[in-house]
């Protein structure tokens, strides 16, 4: 039902993403079920983040850098394009 309500996602600040967080994510840009931690290899919406994994403060939270890392890959790997901004 939650899939159905957005189109298109940006998550600013996902260094500080927690691997729940992560899961819930990628349920919401794919029609399948997803194993905690990855991303689907069809993703249905179109999805924007942005993070800076030196910037992660919130592990006291649940934050996990790893999980961050794990999504950033697994997106690399099916194509996405990562872009780096150079000055603010």
């Amino acid at each position: 039902r939650e899939q159905g309500r957005f189109s298109v996602l940006l998550v600013d600040e996902f260094q500080d993403t927690s691997p729940l967080q992560a899961e819930i994510l990628s349920l919401l840009i794919a029609d399948s079920d997803l194993r905690s931690g990855s991303v689907p290899s069809e993703i249905t919406r179109p999805l924007y983040i942005v993070g800076d994994r030196k910037q992660s403060i919130y592990g006291f939270r649940g934050a996990d850098v790893a999980a961050y890392e794990a999504v950033c890959q697994r997106l690399l790997a099916d194509g996405a394009e990562e872009e780096t901004l150079r000055t603010s």
